[in-house]
């Protein structure tokens, strides 16, 4: 698939189990769906990434992110929509409090980690507003001034869970690669 970066493999078959519901889900949906149908129900953007065992020791404090984590684990399929009873209407909340409105849980991601805000020209942007550990995209912290414009294919480091940033069409072709009915 063109436009994944470095760090996560989406479509190695050994890495990859789908037995959690979820993913299994997903992936179903992908590949019973066709890409405009699938692009049609969901227009979004998702983030793809694979987490750590390290996930279950989630607890108050943010951790600091280590250096390097290998990139193993559960394959998470988050899509970057907000919740109906979201109280921020001009932005989408990633972080791993619970009220969030894309909840990712591991110990390296603040309760509040990011936003993801739509501009008036329709464009998306990323703003980080994390305390301990930056949101880095394609391996640069985000400018306050100046937050980049997202698009398919970057890689978006929350503490130390990476991941991909896919639209619909991108997300469906690496979902339907994955094991799974069919």
């Amino acid at each position: 698939m063109s436009g994944l970066r470095r760090g996560v493999h989406l479509v190695d078959r050994d890495r990859v189990s789908v037995r959690s519901s979820e993913l299994g889900r997903w992936v179903d949906e992908a590949k019973t769906s066709s890409r405009e149908a699938f692009v049609a129900r969901h227009r979004c953007f998702f983030l793809l990434a694979y987490m750590s065992k390290k996930a279950d020791a989630v607890g108050f404090k943010t951790e600091l992110a280590a250096s390097s984590e290998e990139s193993q684990g559960t394959l998470l399929v988050l899509p970057l929509v907000k919740r109906e009873d979201s109280p921020y209407t001009d932005r989408v909340s990633i972080g791993r409090a619970p009220n969030c409105d894309v909840v990712v849980r591991h110990p390296s991601i603040s309760k509040l980690h990011t936003h993801l805000r739509t501009l008036e020209d329709g464009t998306v942007v990323i703003v980080d507003v994390s305390g301990r550990n930056p949101t880095l995209v394609d391996g640069r912290r985000i400018d306050a001034s100046a937050p980049p414009v997202l698009r398919s294919g970057m890689e978006i480091r929350l503490g130390d869970v990476s991941a991909t940033l896919l639209d619909a069409r991108d997300t469906h072709a690496a979902l339907s690669r994955l094991p799974g009915r069919r």
